[in-house]
């Protein structure tokens, strides 16, 4: 697969790979011995209205780069619009004091064995085009993995990536429905019967490595969307 450069626009923002956000030193540059990757989780349901497909997949991003750490750092991007967005899906940040969240990418350091990321699919109230999903079946899928690559030029970081289907990572890495309880591997996603349960917001965890009984645990902070059914109420 060809590489592509990867430049500053909208969808280089919304994966968190930023030229020139980096610093000249060793760890940026990948002789390191673990590999730089990111992956993007999309999702889709079904307008129960007019029978068109509703897809996000302008987000979802995560992955391990060698200038990035488990907290917040400048490639987490945090989610604009996401108080009205008819489906999306965001990485809810709640341990992080002022920068608490929702993200659009959540990056971690690179580093050997287990790994996740938590996220949640949301289904908000838009009065201008009001859409429940509450009771729709959701398809969530991946999008990569892709490997990244990062030179230093002039102080500055630039990325290339390069898609890898056969990754090992898409074998590594599994998907826990935090709500219910149930564990998917990748290759189980496109038959998975997930929905959205009568709710508006469902929560997930992408896990690498070996699954614990600790990646089933919740958020430690529910996150609800208030008054969203009496606003449907109203239209």
């Amino acid at each position: 697969m060809k590489t592509k450069w990867i430049f500053l626009s909208v969808s280089v923002i919304l994966m968190g790979l930023f030229i020139g956000c980096g610093s000249n030193n060793n760890s940026s540059r990948e002789s390191a011995s673990l590999a730089q990757w990111y992956a993007r989780t999309t999702v889709s349901a079904v307008n129960p209205d007019t029978q068109t497909l509703i897809t996000h997949k302008t987000a979802g991003v995560f992955g391990q780069l060698h200038e990035s750490s488990d907290g917040k750092d400048p490639h987490d991007i945090i989610g604009m619009g996401t108080e009205s967005a008819t489906l999306e899906i965001v990485f809810p940040q709640r341990e992080w004091d002022s920068a608490n969240g929702d993200y659009f990418s959540d990056y971690h350091s690179v580093k050997e064995g287990r790994d996740s990321w938590t996220f949640q699919v949301k289904n908000m109230y838009n009065p201008a085009r009001p859409v429940n999903l509450s009771n729709e079946a959701i398809v969530i899928a991946l999008d990569g993995v892709y490997t990244v690559e990062s030179t230093v030029f002039n102080g500055n970081t630039r990325y290339s990536e390069k898609l890898n289907r056969t990754n090992e990572r898409l074998e590594e890495l599994t998907l826990i429905d935090l709500d219910n309880g149930v564990a998917y591997a990748v290759s189980e996603l496109p038959s998975a019967e997930i929905t959205v349960d009568g709710l508006h917001t469902r929560t997930f965890r992408w896990v690498l490595g070996t699954v614990t009984e600790a990646d089933y645990t919740p958020l430690a902070t529910p996150v609800a969307v208030k008054n969203f059914k009496m606003s449907y109420k109203t239209v």
